[in-house]
């Protein structure tokens, strides 16, 4: 009571289009990762699901592209069959306390995050698209928007930035120059 506890947390990121058959499947095996890791290490574990419309993407088109390779898709989300006209973004987080956890606390993540890709992947609705901010630092994220937004990206920071200086003064993220 009245202290603090500071608390080291990471995230992850995959795209799929809604199924229940790779929810369930990749929410199964959540559980065991997640139960182990609350176990072993006095983890949390988050399981989030979160709607990308293809609005997004017309609307990007509207407006003078789609840099982030959004996929106008259209899929019904059992068993409710709402339409959600889009994607579905995992987003994945661990919460753990002792540095002496990082790397167990990061290959939890990534086994969780792989269970969902791996179950899209079964069930042939995994997209390309990564989320930046719920990815994780060693997802590609740019990469994921696909070779032709990659390219336009990098057209760009070359023609506004050609000494690089927003590619040489951050401290590490999602870099143009390290896609």
């Amino acid at each position: 009571v009245g202290g603090t506890v500071d608390a080291r947390y990471n995230t992850c990121s995959a795209t799929l289009k809604p199924n229940v058959a790779a929810y369930q499947q990749s929410y199964s095996k959540w559980l065991s990762i997640s139960s182990k890791a609350a176990k072993d290490y006095n983890a949390m574990m988050t399981y989030g699901v979160q709607p990308f419309t293809s609005q997004a993407a017309r609307h990007g088109d509207t407006r003078g592209g789609n840099a982030l390779g959004l996929e106008k898709v259209s899929q019904a989300c059992a068993p409710r069959e709402v339409n959600t006209h889009g994607g579905l973004g995992f987003a994945g987080t661990v919460i753990w306390q002792n540095e002496r956890d990082d790397a167990a606390a990061q290959e939890s993540l990534l086994a969780a995050c792989a269970a969902v890709r791996d179950a899209a992947v079964s069930n042939k609705v995994l997209l390309p698209f990564l989320f930046m901010n719920d990815a994780n630092y060693a997802q590609n994220v740019l990469a994921s928007y696909g070779s032709a937004s990659l390219a336009f990206l990098k057209a760009v920071a070359k023609k506004y930035d050609p000494s690089g200086v927003f590619q040489t003064q951050q401290n590490g993220g999602f870099l143009v120059s390290k896609s």
